[in-house]
């Protein structure tokens, strides 16, 4: 909303933009982020989806002065300049847990120690790549931060990277940087966060976990990036998105929810493939009603080894193991627009989205609101990705967040 807000301003368009109390602070530095910090904005009290009707007409009427006084005042469009020290200063000076709270302070950590990133330790991540420190790589909102090599190489090492791994960082933030991935929705109310896989031979190259423990802390790399591998012939993760074999691959994805383990047993795919569209599929049906309201949505399945094995020796694909849940996994269309309702989508049907071409026709063959529609809207979509321990019968589902975070590969 204060995207759009800021280009009607910049048009000469004057805006308010109408914010909930508990997104004031988002709102705020969404604001700056676009450069123009003082956006009008009208704080709606409390949260209108719990909100009864007569409760909504009084804070809507409360909104009014509001509204009309950010309409009718001064406005400042100018891009507000922001101060940011060379890459090259030296910006504190101090012991290791003055420069903790320091950074702290400033905002400019996760909230956990940090490696200071001295300039030696900066030059040994820059001399794992060809690229100059001052190339940028893309402008990251909400911020709008230039992420450079020289950016990358610094947050790297105050992450625990170690220097080798620069092409993985520099191939992540291409990935984020994409349009399609639109790392300014992470901070929206799902809450999700970016998963990043790693395939190719420089998984094995860095000592990234890839049979037991694939999901687990250890590893330095796995630790620092986070990854997976693959298995069995079929194709790799890589390869599903147009990469080679011998390519070394990066791919990041939002995640707004993990099933619970998934265990199932049999020496013949259908058997697995039941327990998977019951388990993974009941894990995605309720946050489907949103992959559906924007026809884009790219949920994860983590096969285990020896559930991959036994799905491939009876003889089937990835893409028949994704024929089978797109086919198995429903719910009513009912469920599904009273889902979508729930976030907001006070206006969603499934049969407007069909006539307007969003959907498929298989989501309006008829009005009856008890009828089945696929919970995976393309089945093309649904990564699969094996993983894990060879000696567990144990698979792991990812939920993604419909467009927001959507899965970005770059070759490293």
């Amino acid at each position: 909303m204060l995207r759009a807000a800021a280009i009607a301003e910049r048009a000469g368009v004057p805006s308010v933009s109408i914010v909930t109390t508990p997104f004031m602070q988002q709102a705020a530095v969404v604001s700056k982020g676009v450069g123009l910090p003082s956006l009008p904005i009208a704080e709606y009290p409390g949260v209108p989806m719990t909100d009864g009707p007569e409760a909504v007409a009084r804070k809507v009427e409360a909104l009014l002065p509001q509204i009309i006084a950010g309409l009718a005042g001064a406005r400042d469009v100018a891009r507000a300049a922001v101060a940011e020290p060379p890459p090259r200063e030296i910006v504190y000076r101090g012991s290791l847990e003055e420069i903790q709270e320091h950074f702290h302070e400033h905002l400019w950590s996760d909230g956990l120690p940090v490696i200071p990133p001295t300039l030696a330790h900066v030059e040994r991540f820059l001399a794992h790549t060809r690229r100059a420190p001052d190339d940028v790589i893309g402008r990251l909102l909400p911020e709008n931060r230039a992420a450079t090599i020289w950016s990358i190489a610094v947050n790297g090492v105050m992450a625990g990277c170690r220097p080798e791994y620069m092409p993985v960082l520099v191939a992540i933030v291409e990935a984020i940087a994409e349009p399609i991935f639109r790392v300014e929705d992470a901070g929206s109310t799902p809450g999700w966060e970016p998963l990043v896989i790693v395939s190719g031979p420089i998984a094995k190259r860095l000592d990234l976990n890839h049979g037991q423990g694939v999901m687990r802390v250890g590893r330095q790399a796995n630790t620092t990036l986070g990854r997976f591998l693959r298995l069995y012939g079929w194709p790799t993760f890589g390869a599903d998105q147009g990469f080679t074999r011998e390519d070394s691959v990066v791919t990041v994805q939002s995640v707004v929810s993990i099933s619970p383990p998934i265990y199932s047993a049999g020496t013949r795919a259908l058997e697995h493939a039941r327990i998977l569209a019951e388990v993974f599929g009941g894990a995605c049906g309720y946050w489907s009603s949103i992959g559906m309201k924007y026809a884009r949505w790219e949920p994860l399945l983590v096969l285990g080894p020896s559930i991959a094995r036994v799905i491939a020796e009876d003889g089937w694909s990835k893409d028949d193991l994704r024929r089978y849940l797109h086919e198995h996994v429903t719910i009513t269309a009912r469920q599904a627009e009273t889902y979508a309702l729930q976030v907001g989508a006070t206006s969603y049907t499934l049969e407007a989205h069909v006539k307007a071409g969003v959907l498929p026709a298989a989501y309006a063959l008829s009005t009856d609101p008890e009828r089945t529609v696929p919970v995976f809207v393309q089945p093309e979509k649904i990564g699969i990705l094996v993983a894990g321990d060879p000696g567990r019968n144990q698979s792991k589902g990812y939920v993604n967040n419909h467009i927001q975070g959507g899965r970005v590969s770059k070759r490293i």
